[in-house]
């Protein structure tokens, strides 16, 4: 599986977000999607709201989107290849009100 960090989340506004990853290991395939992953309840997946981003080794930045003031959101990086996902880890922050 791939190995990845979550990078911290900055530029935070009441309805955006930045944060991104960092792709350390491609795990023995070839990296087929990154991005950031969020959602409101706590440990965010693919299956939640998610960015995709290029590449498949390294740094990314990536924009957490469409979100609701006030609110407190839960976002981490993930990487995929053909033998799973790997998640990084798991940062919350609180968006501003407008």
């Amino acid at each position: 599986m791939p190995v990845i960090t979550t990078n911290s989340v900055i530029e935070v506004t009441s309805t955006n977000a930045t944060s991104g990853g960092d792709v350390k290991s491609e795990g023995g395939s070839a990296i087929t999607a990154r991005g950031i992953c969020w959602n409101t309840t706590g440990l965010p997946t693919t299956d939640n709201d998610k960015s995709v981003e290029p590449g498949r080794l390294g740094n990314f930045v990536s924009y957490v989107v469409q979100l609701n003031p006030g609110t407190i959101y839960y976002v981490c990086a993930y990487a995929t290849n053909s033998l799973g996902t790997g998640y990084g880890s798991t940062l919350s922050f609180r968006t501003s009100l407008k």
